[in-house]
């Protein structure tokens, strides 16, 4: 519903070789209820969304600016972004209602990174919080990695499985670390590789 009419048509653009800074600069001079950093993915490419004209002033001053590439994306909505504050509002009674302390558990050990904070899921209220902020807020992506192989607890380097179609945050993680080991798992062949992988 926030991403059809009477709401503004939104979008959103993959920006490459352009410092965070310099989108948060652009992202005010337009004026930030109109567009908002909205992912930052990688060194090198933040994702920014906003209103369709927004996000054309945007991409004039990014390629001003520098940037290397501005790549539109084929969504239907400008995600993570103050656009999103309808939808924000709604969810925000839906979740108050359905996850609460009486009928949800958190795992005494965090097995959740928010993407709306990059740090670690310890209660329900804090459940409950980032995934009502997430909705409006930058998904942290970088920051959730960096947590995550922080608190690696094996000697072993840490395995990534990306579950669903596609290989994108299998890129994203070889452009934080080319190092790191990240399967994919969107078939049951994808799925017979990792469960081979596991009995090495």
């Amino acid at each position: 519903e926030a991403a059809q009419p009477p709401n503004p048509k939104g979008g959103m653009v993959a920006v490459m070789g352009l410092a965070l800074e310099d989108l948060e600069s652009i992202a005010a001079e337009i004026g930030r209820d109109k567009i908002a950093v909205a992912n930052l993915n990688s060194p090198g490419q933040v994702i920014v969304s906003g209103e369709a004209e927004a996000i054309f002033q945007a991409v004039q001053r990014a390629q001003a600016a520098g940037a290397k590439r501005c790549i539109p994306l084929n969504v239907s909505g400008a995600w993570h972004s103050p656009l999103m504050l309808p939808a924000q509002q709604k969810m925000a009674e839906l979740i108050g209602k359905l996850i609460t302390a009486e009928n949800t558990t958190v795992h005494s050990t965090p097995v959740v990174a928010a993407n709306a904070t990059g740090g670690l899921v310890r209660s329900v209220q804090e459940l409950r919080d980032t995934l009502i902020r997430q909705i409006t807020s930058p998904v942290r992506w970088m920051e959730c990695i960096d947590r995550l192989l922080k608190i690696t607890t094996s000697e072993a380097p840490p395995l990534f499985l990306e579950v669903g179609p596609g290989k994108v945050l299998k890129g994203l993680l070889k452009n934080i670390d080319r190092y790191l080991e990240v399967m994919n798992v969107e078939d049951m062949t994808g799925l017979e590789d990792v469960y081979a992988r596991l009995r090495v």
